[in-house]
C-alpha cells in the first residue's frame, strides 16, 4: 500500500495506516456533471429549446471508501484533512492528481484493530490544467455508434447492452390544457395536438486501454467532447438515425486495472432536446425522395429546421446573421446534364476575372437551320445551364469551349426564338 496515495505530499498509509479500499475510485473518477443550460419548454414543439452556447461542467461531490488498520491514527488522518479546505491528493496508483475538498464522514464500521470509512469530498475545478488531445483508438471494435460523426470505438468505447432500448424508447407527452370540474364526471382535454417533451437517455459504456496513460487520454477526452458548447448528435444504426442532445451527468460503477488492461464501466446521461421515433420524424428531401443532410451528415429536423446553427445551438432561419464575406460559403447549384446537386463557392458570383458567374444571350443565326451557338467566354460545362425562350433546354451538346449545338434549329417565323445560358467562367 505504500507509496499510492499521496495528501499535500503525505503517504497516508506509511504515516496513517490508511489506504483507498477496492472499488472507492469509482466517485472519483466519474466525470462531472454540467451546470443546468437555460431552456424554453415551447409546449407546440417537441423537446425543450436550449442554450448550449457556453456550457460549462459544474462542482461534484463524491465519496471515497478508506481503510485502517492503525484505528488511533485515524483521527490524525481526519485532522490532516480538516486543517484547511483544499487538498492535493496525489494518486499514483491510478496516475491522477486532484484537488479536493472534505464534505463529511458518513460511514464509519469499527472493527477489531481495523475500521473501514467513507469520507464525501467535493471537486470544484473540474478538467483542471487539461489541454484536449484527441483519443487513441484501442483495440474496440465495436460499430454502430457515433459522437458528432465519431464513432465511440475511437475512444475505447464498448457499448453495452441495454442503451439501444434507451435511446429507442418514447419520450413522455407534453401535457395540453386540462380542466377537471367537480360538477361535470371526467376531464376536458385539449387533444388538437400531441407534443414529446425532452427525453433523458443513459447510454451504458465500458472504455477500455492497455495504459494508464491512453485510458486517461481518452476518457478526458470523451468528457472534454460531451460537455463542450453545442448540441451534441448521437447516431445509432441500429434506428439509422441521429437526434440532437446535451450531456447532463455521469456515473461509474466500477473502475480499475484487469491484468494488462485499464477498465471502466461508467453509464453517461445525456438530453435529448428533440425525438420522434421513427416513422414520426420528418426530415428535408429532394423530389425524389432522397434525405438531404448537412455537412457533417445529420439530417434537417423539419419540425425545427433552425436546430443547425451559425454560431450557436440553435437559431431561427429569420434570424440568421447576414454574411459579411463571401469566403468560404457555398451555394447549391443542379447539373443539368446529370442532374444531380452540386456545390458552387459564392465567392465567385459577381466577381471578375476567372470563375465569375455568366447569364447572357448565346450569338447565332437564327433561321430555322442553324445549330450553333456561341458564348462570349469559355464556359464550365458542368455548370452550363442552356434556355430557349425561357425554358431550359436539355437537347444540345457542347461542341467547343464556348460553343453548343441543338438538337433542333431555333425558328424566326412570326417569332424569333432566343437561346440564353448561364455558366461559370473558366
Amino acid at each position: 500500500m505504500t507509496g499510492k496515495t499521496y495528501i499535500d505530499g503525505v503517504d497516508i498509509f506509511t504515516t496513517y495506516g490508511v489506504w483507498i479500499t477496492e472499488g472507492g475510485y469509482n466517485g472519483l473518477v466519474a466525470f462531472p456533471p454540467l451546470k443546468q443550460p437555460d431552456a424554453n419548454d415551447w409546449q407546440e414543439e417537441d423537446g425543450t429549446d436550449v442554450d448550449l452556447s457556453a456550457t460549462m461542467l459544474d462542482t461534484r461531490e463524491f465519496a471515497v471508501t478508506f481503510a485502517a488498520t492503525k484505528t488511533p491514527r485515524v483521527k490524525d488522518f481526519i485532522t490532516l484533512l480538516a486543517n484547511k479546505a483544499y487538498h492535493v491528493f496525489d494518486l499514483r496508483e491510478i496516475g491522477q492528481t486532484y484537488t479536493l475538498r472534505m464534505i463529511a464522514q458518513p460511514n464509519r464500521q469499527l472493527f477489531n484493530g481495523a475500521e473501514y470509512f467513507t469520507l464525501t469530498f467535493a471537486d470544484d475545478y473540474p478538467l483542471k490544467d487539461y489541454t484536449y488531445a484527441a483519443p487513441t483508438p484501442t483495440m474496440v471494435t465495436q460499430t454502430g455508434y457515433t459522437l458528432d460523426g465519431t464513432p465511440l470505438a475511437n475512444y475505447g468505447v464498448w457499448v453495452l447492452q441495454g442503451t439501444e432500448s434507451e435511446i429507442q424508447k418514447t419520450p413522455a407527452v407534453k401535457k395540453n390544457l386540462l380542466r377537471n370540474l367537480n360538477s361535470a364526471s371526467g376531464a376536458f382535454y385539449d387533444g388538437e395536438a400531441v407534443t414529446f417533451q425532452a427525453k433523458e437517455v443513459t447510454l451504458n459504456f465500458s472504455l477500455v486501454a492497455a495504459t494508464l496513460a491512453t485510458f486517461w487520454q481518452n476518457y478526458k477526452a470523451l468528457l472534454y467532447n460531451l460537455s463542450k458548447p453545442g448540441a451534441r448528435q448521437v447516431y445509432s444504426a441500429a434506428t439509422g438515425e441521429t437526434f440532437p442532445c446535451y450531456y447532463s451527468n455521469a456515473s461509474v460503477s466500477k473502475f480499475g486495472p484487469v491484468g494488462a488492461k485499464v477498465y471502466c464501466d461508467f453509464s453517461v446521461t445525456l438530453i435529448y432536446t428533440q425525438y420522434r421515433n421513427p416513422g414520426e420524424y420528418f426530415v428535408a428531401a429532394t423530389e425524389g425522395a432522397n434525405p438531404i443532410i448537412t455537412e457533417n451528415d445529420a439530417f434537417i429536423d423539419m419540425a425545427f429546421p433552425g436546430q443547425y446553427s451559425v454560431t450557436g445551438d440553435r437559431i431561427k432561419v429569420s434570424q440568421l446573421p447576414e454574411a459579411t464575406s463571401a469566403s468560404g460559403l457555398v451555394l447549391l447549384g443542379v447539373n443539368p446534364t446529370t442532374n444531380q446537386s452540386v456545390k458552387v463557392p459564392a465567392a465567385i458570383f459577381g466577381g471578375a476575372g476567372s470563375g465569375r458567374y455568366i447569364s447572357e444571350r448565346l450569338t447565332g443565326n437564327v433561321n430555322g437551320t442553324n445549330k450553333i451557338f456561341t458564348a462570349s467566354a469559355s464556359f464550365d460545362p458542368a455548370t452550363l445551364s442552356v434556355f430557349l425562350n425561357g425554358i431550359l433546354e436539355l437537347n444540345y451538346s457542347v461542341t467547343a469551349t464556348n460553343a453548343i449545338t441543338l438538337t433542333d434549329a431555333p425558328k424566326n417565323i412570326g417569332f424569333t426564338d432566343v437561346v440564353t445560358a448561364s455558366y461559370f467562367k473558366q
